[in-house]
């Protein structure tokens, strides 16, 4: 007679134009680091990181860039925009957020530690989201849970890449248990309390990370709407906040940053936002969880290109 159905999710089918193009939003968003050589920003001048750029400044011309790409898109399809849609605006205000935690976290803890937490938080999440919330289908979940470690395996690799390589170094001269892994000076001159606080945020950034696509599945709206809304709420949000900032301080000359500083800021947000757009393509396809948890894997090609 044969097995009977197995009961749960129905299972999306394979695509595997879905799946190069979440391959390909990972290699896109990992590749804006490329315009963001921001060591003084920082980063260390030798941490493989130096390039993803960093600080609220660079952070408010990353978000310009992703509202230039939102007028081009409102542009492009203006027969047929309307209105501004609220989904893309929620996914804004997470990308906001999203940045916002992810500074606050290297800024306690280091760039390695707090890269390391919120991207593995967000490959993690993402699975989650797509298996709970949106009913993504897993055939084999021992399979699933391998993959999820070997991509945060890989993430912690290479965000730890420059720590790893000096503890192997070490460990040839002397016994491996008594060499111990030591990270970045941030972290070793950090309090208890800083730590702590640290890695909670880290954790919340890669949760909010994780989150960041997740209106657009919800609402199913199309992705023309989309767009607009989500980059001009992400910069809508980052403005309001360095304005603020700044009225506090009475000071904007933390906002004068070099103008190849300021074009490869721009940039960079423009190949980020094209590199969410494959994202969501793949995720229409092939399911939010695998092509957002593939897109969280992006510092391990940022690491690549900088290493």
């Amino acid at each position: 007679r044969g097995r009977p159905p197995l009961a749960g999710p129905p299972l999306m089918p394979a695509d595997n134009f879905g799946r190069c193009a979440a391959v390909l939003a990972c290699v896109i968003a990992g590749s804006a680091g490329q315009y963001s050589k921001l060591a003084r920003q920082g980063f260390a001048a030798d941490s493989p990181l130096c390039g993803y750029g960093f600080g609220a400044p660079f952070q408010l011309y990353f978000t310009c860039g992703l509202g230039t790409g939102s007028l081009l898109c409102a542009a492009i399809n203006a027969p047929t925009f309307s209105a501004i849609d609220e989904w893309g605006l929620m996914s804004g205000f997470l990308m906001a957020a999203y940045h916002s935690l992810f500074i606050a976290a290297a800024e306690a803890v280091g760039t390695s530690v707090s890269t390391a937490l919120c991207m593995s938080t967000a490959i993690v999440g993402s699975c989650v989201l797509g298996a709970v919330v949106l009913d993504d289908g897993v055939r084999s979940s021992t399979m699933c849970g391998v993959a999820l470690m070997l991509m945060v395996l890989g993430t912690f690799g290479s965000c730890w890449c420059k720590e790893v390589a000096h503890y192997m170094k070490s460990a040839e001269e002397r016994s491996p248990i008594l060499q111990s892994l030591e990270m970045e000076s941030k972290w070793s001159s950090a309090s208890g309390a800083a730590r702590v606080f640290g890695v909670l945020v880290s954790i919340c950034a890669g949760t909010t990370g994780s989150a960041l696509l997740l209106p657009a599945q919800l609402g199913r709206v199309e992705l023309a709407h989309f767009w607009p809304a989500f980059g001009l709420g992400a910069f809508a949000v980052t403005a309001a906040v360095t304005l603020a900032s700044a009225a506090m301080t009475r000071s904007v000359s933390h906002l004068r940053l070099p103008t190849e500083v300021v074009a490869g800021a721009i940039l960079a947000g423009l190949l980020w936002m094209a590199g969410c757009a494959l994202c969501l393509i793949a995720a229409r396809h092939v399911g939010f969880g695998f092509s957002q948890s593939v897109f969280s894997c992006q510092m391990v090609v940022t690491v690549f290109w900088n290493a």
